[in-house]
């Protein structure tokens, strides 16, 4: 599809808005991150509906001094939250992804939250079909994309949230089965509330392993974050986090290509969420992203950048 058809869908199709939104960052063409569902209970029966663009810079990662291509997109997605006593809630999303260069990719998402006092579970399971990966052999591909997530959280006092945190996916690429891989990773975050909505930080780290069909990309990785929430009044919320992700790859070849290869990447993020009316909100997502590696053709810096509506209907009122 070229690029001047693109902004016409935008009337119809939605997107992953963040709070919400992950959308195809840089690092989701590396590794692809599923939304989050919604932070807490809702009370009523909603249903969203969301519309939005996204502009990715350095798309295909060309290191410096190489032509850089950015891909552009249109995105669309409709969700059901359920919810039932006792602070428990279901939910399911569709959603698609309409690429000024490539094929549209298609993603269902389904999974429940519980929360009663100082206990939070959450958990949601996704498939994401024809999603662009860049994970494997440093090349553009494409896979189909299932992936889990699970989380429990518990506020030790008033003020301290822990947070024990687990994600696994499994790639498949069809024709390319030297590509396929799994991935599982463990976690935990700490979160401070102690100054209420108007500034919450959060420390968090994350040690994961991918399993892939040829060994030579076998790697371990390590993950740490700082994010910093805020709301400064009832129609804002802002989310600033920065993360740090090192991989060392698991190759004992010592002629083999990834032998002794580490690869570092450094991510700047800011989400915006305003609402505009009662049942109208108005997001922008941004990230920076700085790549080093052993692998001098792996060097890189690319952006993204994401805006959309999300329309609410609760109780089937306006």
């Amino acid at each position: 599809m070229r690029p001047e058809h693109v902004a016409p869908l935008l009337v119809f199709l939605g997107t992953f808005t963040p709070g919400g939104a992950t959308g195809q960052t840089p690092d989701s063409v590396g590794r692809a991150e599923p939304p989050s569902p919604s932070p807490s209970s809702p009370s009523a029966l909603e249903l969203l509906v969301k519309a939005g663009a996204s502009y990715s810079g350095n798309f295909f990662q060309a290191p410096e001094g190489e032509p850089r291509e950015s891909v552009r997109a249109g995105m669309g997605a409709v969700k059901v939250v359920r919810p039932f006593a006792s602070g428990s809630y279901i939910f399911a999303e569709a959603s698609g992804t309409v690429y000024s260069e490539f094929d549209p990719s298609y993603n269902v998402l389904g999974g429940f939250g519980w929360s009663v006092w100082p206990h939070m579970i959450q958990g949601y399971a996704g498939y994401r079909a024809r999603t662009p990966r860049f994970d494997v052999a440093d090349t553009l591909g494409f896979a189909d994309l299932f992936f889990l997530h699970g989380s429990y959280g518990v506020r030790l006092v008033r003020v301290i949230q822990l947070e024990a945190l687990v994600d696994y996916y499994n790639e498949a690429h069809g024709q390319r089965a030297e590509r396929d891989n799994t991935f599982l990773s463990l976690g935990g975050a700490l979160r401070y509330r102690g100054f209420g909505r108007l500034f919450s930080p959060e420390l968090g780290a994350g040690f994961g392993n991918r399993d892939v069909a040829i060994d030579t990309e076998d790697l371990s990785e390590r993950t740490l974050w700082l994010t910093v929430r805020s709301s400064p009044s009832s129609a804002l919320s802002l989310r600033l986090r920065y993360r740090n992700r090192q991989r060392e790859y698991s190759v004992e070849d010592a002629a083999a290509s990834n032998f002794d290869r580490e690869d570092r990447r450094h991510e700047l993020a800011l989400t915006t969420a305003l609402s505009l009316r009662d049942n109208l909100r108005w997001t922008i997502y941004y990230t920076y992203q700085h790549a080093t590696s052993t692998t001098a053709s792996r060097n890189f810096d690319a952006h993204y950048v994401q805006t959309g509506l999300e329309y609410r209907l609760v109780g089937g009122r306006r």
